[in-house]
């Protein structure tokens, strides 16, 4: 092995192996080095809770180990992994720090990212009406609450025999069973949503004439 003359850096060489040939023709030359570990991350529009998270390895020097730390602890043993583009899920809101350990045949690097994930908090629906039977025309009120940052705002979906679909507290009035689902949605710039449904099961009753009344 030569080192090469301004190839790498003093913590970091890079050592090259030279197949010296005697026939006519180039020399056929090899360079490797220590990897350097570097990475990134893809995820969701909105950093809320629960947040899911793709990692993508971007170090150099062609690693062929990896160990990630998703700064998690309350995850387990979800915390850990060792394969090259993890993903992860964050449940909790708050900042976490991500450190990346690779290695090749010629050394090891590890890197950490400080603060690297953000998760921000969902809002959290306090009260919704339970699944309820319902005769057919019957007026049925639905109740919610909920709390997140900011205020919250209430949506209802269908809007099939509602009284107004933007407020927490419904009047429905179904005719058919029907699968209510509430969304609310924070009011910070991310817009953090939690949702959640209810259903009405719609009965019809048949009048029979126990008497066999007879009409002439």
């Amino acid at each position: 092995y030569l080192m090469i003359d301004g190839a790498g850096e003093p913590q970091n060489p890079v050592y090259c192996s030279f197949v010296i040939s005697l026939l006519p023709g180039p020399a056929v030359s090899e360079c490797s080095a220590p990897p350097v570990a570097l990475f990134n991350k893809t995820s969701g529009s909105k950093e809320c809770a629960p947040y899911f998270v793709q990692f993508i390895d971007q170090s150099k020097n062609s690693p062929d180990q990896w160990k990630w730390n998703f700064g998690d602890p309350a995850s387990g043993i979800l915390n850990m992994d060792s394969i090259q583009n993890p993903s992860h899920v964050y449940k909790n809101p708050g900042y976490y720090t991500v450190q990346l350990s690779t290695s090749n045949s010629f050394g090891t690097d590890d890197t950490i990212y400080t603060n690297f994930i953000e998760v921000k908090p969902s809002p959290v629906i306090q009260f919704l009406s339970n699944d309820t039977s319902v005769c057919n025309g019957e007026m049925v009120p639905l109740r919610a609450s909920g709390t997140g940052s900011g205020g919250v705002t209430y949506s209802w979906y269908p809007e099939n025999f509602l009284n107004n679909s933007k407020i927490e507290n419904q009047l429905s009035v179904p005719d058919s069973t029907i699968v209510y689902h509430l969304t609310l949605t924070d009011q910070t710039t991310v817009k953090c949503q939690a949702i959640d449904s209810v259903t009405l099961f719609v009965k019809n009753l048949k009048l029979q004439n126990k008497n066999n009344d007879r009409v002439i």
